[in-house]
């Protein structure tokens, strides 16, 4: 007898994002501490925009929104202040998916 309700777990779409997505916002925040900048204006600096061009060569022609999220928590970020040992992170990512539709 099986239980439809109990499905098994695998791996479905997005599959390992997350592990990458810290792997990389952790190496933002080295950078930006060998740099001597603030974790939020090196992503501010580097963040994709409208025009930009990805990895993969994929070239972004309408809002990305990368930037406006992180001028949204601008304010809450200055407040509190970035320590290590606050316990207050900073992530930001762009997940892309290539339209095949014209």
């Amino acid at each position: 007898m099986y239980y439809t309700n109990n499905p098994v777990a695998e791996a479905m779409r997005g599959f390992g994002v997350p592990q990458m997505a810290f792997a990389h916002e952790s190496q933002m925040d080295e950078i930006a501490q060998l740099l001597g900048m603030d974790p939020l204006e090196i992503r501010l600096k580097n963040c994709l925009r409208k025009g930009s061009f990805t990895a993969t060569g994929q070239r972004l022609d309408h809002s990305v929104g990368f930037e406006d999220t992180l001028r949204v928590i601008e304010p809450y970020w200055r407040e509190r202040g970035f320590n290590k040992n606050t316990g207050y992170g900073l992530g930001s990512m762009y997940y892309g998916i290539r339209s095949l539709w014209r």
